[in-house]
């Protein structure tokens, strides 16, 4: 990377360079009491989006894929939270 930090990318993101690296990242991570308060954050803003959406989206493959993609996301947040912010 020219002229930036070569352990991260583009975007400030830590690279991962050895295989402790990604177990670490994989491993279980307890929360204590503030990530467990931020967990709960995510977890009340996804409920929020099903419910203002759940009546709006008719049931079929369509609401399922959507679905699927939220609980994606929302992993997505709360292992953002666990690996502060990696």
């Amino acid at each position: 990377m020219e002229g930036g930090d070569a352990g991260v990318d583009f975007r400030g993101r830590k690279l991962v360079r050895t295989k402790e690296e990604a177990i670490e990242h994989f491993r279980y991570k307890s929360p204590c009491d503030v990530t467990a308060e931020k967990h709960q954050k995510v977890t009340e803003a996804f409920i929020g989006v099903i419910e203002s959406l759940w009546d709006a989206v008719p049931d079929g493959p369509g609401k399922t894929y959507a679905l699927r993609k939220l609980a994606d996301a929302r992993m997505s947040f709360n292992s953002a939270i666990a690996n502060n912010g990696q």
